[in-house]
């Protein structure tokens, strides 16, 4: 009786371990996560000037092999990034000057949204890319401008627009009006985004979507009246 539990024992405390070894292999260690926490705050510290804060929730990347801290300036928690820190704690890299540029792309329009629809809608920008360096700007330090680099992401990012209202009647009319008062907006960039994506969402959190309309740049630059806005809005009702 004894002989067998001890093999029971035995075969959970396996079954335990193969369990476990699965789940840590796919989704990272706990004193992994912690770690990297740590690792991601140092190199934050020693990086930038202003505050970082890196949050307690850690994800794992299992294809990349490399923990994800998530983090924001103390002074903005509108700008999220990632810092990638590899198993053996060196830093890949971080994403905090492509969100705060992203950010800084889409504050207007994110502005003129709440305007025209309420301070529960937004609207935000996102450039096509992780890493700043593949831009090749000069002098990049956490002083510069929008101003300064916004040639850098000409056609190089999406402005997302997300309205928690239905489209349709009885204010179809209004929200086409105000729909062209964005688009007007975003011609006038001097930056222009690749496309642009107004969604007209209801349910709670926006979950469901009542009407979407898509525009690429060559699209969005040949509205110049309602009239033109209301062709596309229709073509697209069609499809």
């Amino acid at each position: 009786m004894k002989k067998k539990t001890f093999i029971i024992f035995i075969k959970v405390g396996v079954i335990t371990f193969i369990f476990f070894s699965i789940l840590f292999f796919i989704f990272g260690t706990p004193w992994g996560k912690a770690t990297a926490v740590k690792e991601a705050q140092e190199y934050l510290d020693n990086t930038y000037k202003q505050k970082m804060v890196v949050v307690l929730y850690t994800t794992y990347n299992f294809e990349q092999k490399v923990y994800i801290a998530h983090a924001n300036p103390i002074n903005n928690k509108n700008i999220k990034f990632n810092v990638y820190i590899s198993r053996d704690g060196s830093i890949w890299y971080d994403s905090y000057y492509i969100e705060n540029f992203s950010y800084e792309l889409g504050k207007g329009i994110n502005r003129l949204t709440k305007d025209l629809f309420g301070n529960k809608n937004r609207a935000y920008a996102n450039i096509y890319s992780d890493y700043i360096k593949g831009f090749d700007i000069e002098n990049l330090n956490e002083n510069t401008q929008i101003t300064e680099v916004e040639k850098y992401f000409n056609n190089q990012y999406y402005i997302n627009v997300i309205v928690d209202q239905k489209f349709d009647s009885p204010n179809r009319e209004e929200n086409v009006e105000k729909m062209f008062k964005l688009i007007n907006y975003i011609n006038n960039l001097n930056s222009k985004p690749d496309r642009i994506s107004i969604s007209f969402c209801y349910g709670e959190n926006g979950l469901y979507t009542n009407f979407k309309l898509e525009l690429d740049r060559e699209e969005y630059q040949k509205i110049h009246s309602i009239s033109d806005l209301k062709n596309y809005i229709e073509d697209n009702i069609k499809k």
